[in-house]
């Protein structure tokens, strides 16, 4: 699905490998086992541990819903994994997503997510945020 005008901001949580692989562009899309029921604009991606930290914003182009065959086909070669570690992320799953993902911006300091753009713990897997605070990271 293409993404609309009035999408909202995320909060993604990703891996310090993948987060590395998207700023360094590599990987241009993000698989999800579960895809954002609301259309998303932004991910603020979230380095999990031992990073813990804010350290990018990216552009959402679209969000690809299909069977696990399907996203391979199109996206394994910009996924950042390999078939065998894919397989094992969807496991017991049939279908996913995968966000297209555009216009990755580095913060200049890594942040906590506190204060900055959500006052709670940061999510297992992402969270909507209030207000779009991404336009406000994309100057950070």
């Amino acid at each position: 699905m293409a993404v609309e005008p009035s999408a909202l901001d995320v909060l993604m949580s990703i891996h310090p490998r993948h987060a590395d692989q998207i700023l360094s562009g590599v990987k241009t899309v993000e698989f999800r086992r579960r895809s954002p029921k609301r259309p998303v604009a932004h991910i603020v991606i979230y380095a999990t541990s031992p990073v813990q930290r804010i350290v990018a914003l990216a552009r959402v182009m679209a969000i690809v819903e299909g069977s696990l065959e399907t996203l391979w086909a199109q996206f394994g070669s910009v996924g950042g994994v390999t078939r065998s570690e894919f397989d094992e992320y969807f496991a017991g799953v049939s279908e996913g997503s995968a966000l297209v993902l555009a216009e990755v911006r580095p913060l200049n300091e890594p942040s906590e997510p506190g204060g900055l753009v959500y006052d709670a713990p940061p999510p297992q897997s992402f969270r909507y945020l209030p207000a779009q605070p991404a336009r406000g990271l994309a100057h950070a």
